[in-house]
């Protein structure tokens, strides 16, 4: 997968375009050179408002994004990777470990099999595929090995350059584990799970959070030093050297 700019730096880049039409713009009409800044700041809002949109509508073509609420689903478009590709490379292939989800923004890509390569789909902007990485991250217990990514059923081929938003298997996680409790309410309607498939993801988001709570440092530390003390005292009364205590 290619990486392209941020979703911040492509915004830049048209803004420096922009602004060089504004300067010639406000040249032309003998208008004065202050307003520039005022401009250019409500040209930012409304690209970023614009860029946002229309990822979210590419989104909610999702079936499954379309039963999540308004704050989950700005979760996934903070974590979607901006990616592009050269004509002719290829995405994924057919019998490899399917590690995103891909959200075509510009040019043609085609989806085929090794069986039916005569019969081959076209995917262009506004269309997605890999909707079974969802179906393996809504099984909570998958989430604990990346390993065990989904198999891609199709080889995916760049047919011209092509732009895309990709949702990542590490960042699905990601917005799984730390969102666990919200999605297994919102989505047992949907999936037939039950709490009992998500105890997984909340014994590793407490986990995490113990973790980086000031609590467990201090913690930490006193149990480390409480384990040293306890190893030099049972060499001191045993006369024998211990690696490790327990």
């Amino acid at each position: 997968m290619q990486l392209a700019t941020t979703r911040s730096e492509e915004i830049r880049r048209k803004m420096t375009l922009k602004e060089i039409d504004i300067e010639l713009w406000i040249s032309k009409n003998d208008l004065p050179q202050n307003i520039n800044e005022e401009i250019m700041h409500n040209v930012k809002e409304i690209l970023e408002a614009d860029k946002d949109a229309s990822v979210e509508s590419l989104l909610l073509k999702v079936p499954k994004f379309q039963n999540i609420n308004d704050q989950l689903l700005q979760v996934f478009l903070d974590h979607l990777k901006p990616v592009h590709y050269n004509e002719h490379s290829y995405v994924f292939r057919e019998g490899e470990p399917l590690d995103a989800m891909l959200f075509v923004t510009q040019g043609i890509v085609w989806t085929y099999t090794s069986s039916h390569g005569d019969k081959s789909e076209c995917l262009s902007k506004g269309q997605f595929y890999g909707e079974e990485l969802l179906e393996w991250g809504f099984k909570a217990h998958s989430l604990t090995d990346l390993s065990n990514l989904p198999i891609s059923p199709k080889t995916v081929r760049c047919h011209t350059k092509v732009e895309a938003f990709a949702l990542r298997a590490s960042d699905l996680k990601t917005i799984l584990t730390q969102n666990w409790w919200q999605l297994s309410k919102m989505l047992s309607h949907i999936t037939g799970s039950n709490l009992e498939r998500w105890k997984p993801l909340a014994a590793s988001s407490i986990l995490a959070a113990w973790r980086r709570s000031p609590r467990y440092r201090v913690w930490h530390q006193s149990h480390h030093h409480n384990q040293r003390v306890l190893i030099k005292s049972t060499q001191w009364l045993t006369g024998r050297e211990l690696t490790k205590f327990g």
